[in-house]
């Protein structure tokens, strides 16, 4: 080899070279909650069993039946036009009004959701339709609903591995909203300024999120766009990096129908604290996303909702006394809905509807299924909770 002009040898070329070379310094910062309102770090002495001594575990709170955990986030994933935008709109609208998303039941409570991309005159314009479509009035979101539109202005929570001032603006905002229950932010895009494909900026991202939604005890969905990635793996479900799934709490996927673009398929693709893989089948219809089929909304839906509640119960209790053991596994002869729908008394009900007032039960604990029997053949059936207290 040649030796380098200014060099007596290669050693020597080496050497100067070798001493000229930065060491790397891996100076990214991993998460940086806001450390305004950041608790001091724990302890693990705190971590001693004898503070569960007596206790009953606690069931993890959702402010949407099965769907959005509270104080942790859940990642909406879709296509841009999928409708991401309008459902987390729509949960924003049941939540403060009492109404079901999409036959889930929801906690009262206030919303606020920060829509980057979205101008105030569409925000205002999808009320309106979501209003219509559930049989409220303007009125009776004053105070109780907050959806900005950040469309045009530096919306970034999220920037050079730390959150940004913006982060901390929302959250002190989100601070003065009495009885908060759900956050929405809308979307990655336009909030997030990092390398969605480093897992260690987007976990520390997710993790402030989660940070702030433990905080201010208040659910939070996050909408980002599918992934291009052809892998069939739920890890791959959003654009960029895996930890945008694995740092998240719950996930769903919001997928267009490919032959009838006014079909739409709401996925749990992920559920750390509830069942994974339920299907909701939606559709477009008067400019507002629903359930294919839905029951009656409003003042009147919520009757008719209490009425089928009521049906089902009295059903099972019938069930219940005759012997017959029936449980809420779809692919079994006893399933509840299939089989109280062939009831005389359920003229007018449909599976879908019967399976709606399971899962509003089930959300609201008055039933729940319990496993019996050895664990080489264990059997599962519904019981009524009042029921089952008095056993």
């Amino acid at each position: 080899m040649t030796v380098p002009r200014g060099y007596s040898s290669l050693e020597e070329a080496e050497r100067r070279q070798q001493s000229q070379r930065r060491p790397f310094i891996d100076n990214r910062v991993r998460s940086e909650p806001n450390p305004r309102f950041a608790a001091a770090p724990p302890s693990i002495l705190d971590g001693d069993c004898a503070r569960w001594l007596g206790k009953e575990p606690e069931d993890v709170p959702f402010v949407i039946g099965g769907l959005v955990p509270r104080g942790m986030t859940t990642l909406l994933v879709g296509h841009g036009g999928a409708g991401k935008s309008m459902l987390a709109q729509v949960a924003m609208t049941c939540i403060p009004t009492g109404n079901d998303f999409l036959g889930r039941t929801t906690e009262g409570g206030t919303t606020a959701g920060m829509f980057a991309e979205d101008p105030d005159v569409v925000l205002h314009a999808r009320q309106v339709r979501i209003n219509s479509y559930l049989n409220v009035d303007m009125e009776a979101l004053v105070g109780r609903s907050f959806p900005k539109s950040y469309a045009g202005v530096d919306a970034c929570l999220w920037r050079a591995g730390k959150t940004t001032p913006v982060f901390d603006r929302l959250e002190t905002d989100l601070r003065h909203i009495a009885d908060l229950r759900l956050i929405v932010i809308d979307n990655v895009a336009l909030v997030y300024a990092d390398n969605e494909n480093d897992r260690i900026p987007v976990s520390g991202f997710v993790n402030a999120l989660n940070g702030m939604a433990s905080r201010l005890n208040a659910g939070l969905i996050l909408c980002t766009h599918t992934s291009k990635s052809t892998e069939d793996s739920g890890n791959r479900l959003a654009s960029g990096s895996t930890a945008w799934v694995n740092a998240s709490r719950s996930v769903l996927v919001v997928k267009p129908d490919e032959t009838n673009p006014d079909r739409v398929t709401l996925r749990v693709a992920k559920a750390n604290h509830a069942r994974t893989g339920d299907k909701l089948e939606l559709i477009w219809m008067d400019g507002v996303l629903r359930l294919k089929d839905a029951a009656p909304t409003g003042a009147f839906g919520a009757i008719h909702k209490r009425q089928v509640d009521r049906m089902f119960l009295d059903a099972l209790a019938r069930a219940t006394a005759a012997g017959i053991t029936l449980n809420a596994s779809a692919n079994t002869s006893r399933y509840a809905p299939r089989y109280l729908a062939q009831g005389e008394d359920m003229t007018g009900l449909t599976e879908r509807d019967l399976t709606a007032a399971m899962r509003r039960l089930l959300d609201a604990r008055a039933i729940r299924e319990v496993t019996e029997g050895p664990p080489s053949k264990p059997r599962s059936r519904l019981v009524m909770v009042k029921q089952e207290s008095e056993e």
